[in-house]
C-alpha cells in the first residue's frame, strides 16, 4: 500500500507499507502537527516508524496483527517522537 501526505496540494511525504508481512493486517497511523514541539524521525522497528514531515509535524505508522496492540504501540511511538 502506498500513499502521499500533501499540504496545500503539494506532496510533502510519500509512504509505503508492505501489508503482506506475516500476521501484520492492522495499520494504525496518526498525523500530528504541534507548533509547541519539535518533531523527529524515529524508527522503533521495521513495522513502527515516526516520520518527520516538517519541523512540527509527524506521520506515525504501525503495522501489527492485533488492533489493541497496534493502538498501544502507536500511542507509545507518538509520545517518544514528540519528546
Amino acid at each position: 500500500m502506498r500513499w502521499d501526505v500533501t499540504r496545500c496540494g503539494q506532496p510533502v511525504l510519500r509512504q509505503a507499507a508492505d501489508v503482506s508481512l506475516a500476521g501484520h493486517r492492522v495499520l494504525a497511523s496518526a498525523l500530528i502537527s504541534d507548533p509547541a514541539r519539535t518533531a523527529r524521525t524515529l524508527a522503533d522497528s521495521p513495522t513502527a516508524v515516526a516520520q518527520r514531515v516538517d519541523q512540527h509535524t509527524l506521520l506515525v505508522s504501525v503495522l501489527d496483527g492485533d488492533a489493541t496492540r497496534a493502538d498501544r504501540r502507536l500511542d507509545e511511538l507518538c509520545a517518544r517522537a514528540r519528546d
